[in-house]
């Protein structure tokens, strides 16, 4: 699983020990905010204190340490979401609450969205852009924090497309092939269709999107809660990767110009050595040069083999 994480960015798992009344009462509490309009913000804990039990469960908890270590820590930020009915969102990852910084390929921070409510592709799933997380977007000179594709395209309020359903699909997967050609077959992303109760954790950058609910849809409320390390990573005992550990996911699609920041990204989490060895005789400015001249996938490769 943990493999699972550190190339595709994201898992899915169901809390243990939770009923399915337990999460119905969350859909149905989450339901009243919506309603009335009065969402609590990063107050949604103390207003809704039974969602500890959710990050709480023993799976979630073991899967938590083994991404960010023991000792990790539940940030303040958590927010109560719903899915819009007349937009989707562009492309993006998210931004650290509305400024611009440095992002980690290591796993230092990550979020788990939690779905109380089952969801279907007319709710407006949230959807994912698998690999995404270690690949690099130009919009340094934008003045929001957020990195997003499509970013110098007209849309009213820089974030979301009001146009109709189709002809915002069509710009979304035009942003992808554009700016992310490495990604161009998997363009449309993939939808988190998933059962009442689920928790989708994920790389802190990894690319998403809201996308729009049909008007005669049931609301679809998704608590999105952030954790972060406390302490660096201490060697474990794993088997040894082989050249070929990493090839399942190239052939589903992911990049292979990626496999230097998975591997970057693996020795990080098993307390290894994490400088990543090179082949070539290629003085280290030339290296640096030419990482910074690539886009998406192989920059996010070059920077893991430099050490940046």
């Amino acid at each position: 699983a943990l493999r699972e994480f550190v190339a595709k960015g994201y898992l899915v798992l169901k809390p243990e020990g939770l009923s399915d009344a337990f999460h119905e009462g969350v859909a149905a509490e989450a339901d009243k905010y919506g309603t009335r309009g009065t969402n609590p913000g990063n107050n949604i804990l103390p207003a809704m204190p039974r969602l500890q039990r959710v990050y709480d469960a023993r799976n979630v908890r073991h899967l938590l340490s083994m991404i960010l270590g023991e000792g990790y820590a539940m940030h303040s930020h958590r927010h109560l979401h719903f899915a819009a009915r007349d937009s989707d969102q562009v492309w993006h990852k998210d931004s650290s609450w509305g400024t611009r910084t440095s992002r980690h390929h290591r796993p230092r921070w990550a979020m788990a969205l939690y779905y109380p409510r089952r969801v279907t592709l007319s709710m407006g799933p949230t959807f994912v852009m698998p690999f995404s997380q270690y690949t690099t977007i130009d919009t340094a000179s934008a003045e929001y924090g957020e990195d997003r594709l499509g970013f110098n395209n007209t849309k009213e309020d820089g974030f979301r497309y009001y146009t109709s359903p189709v002809q915002a699909r069509r710009s979304l997967a035009d942003d992808v092939r554009t700016e992310l050609p490495d990604f161009a077959a998997a363009a449309g992303g993939v939808p988190l269709i998933v059962p009442a109760g689920s928790v989708v954790v994920m790389h802190y950058d990894l690319l998403h999107r809201g996308s729009r609910a049909h008007q005669t849809a049931p609301s679809r409320p998704m608590l999105k809660f952030q954790f972060v390390r406390n302490r660096e990573p201490e060697r474990r005992e794993r088997p040894d990767d082989t050249d070929d550990s990493w090839d399942e996911f190239v052939k589903i699609g992911a990049p292979a110009a990626l496999r230097p920041a998975w591997e970057d990204a693996w020795r990080f989490l098993r307390g290894s050595d994490v400088a990543t060895p090179r082949h070539d005789a290629k003085p280290h400015g030339a290296v640096v040069h030419d990482a910074l001249a690539t886009l998406g996938a192989p920059r996010a490769g070059e920077a893991a083999r430099v050490g940046a």
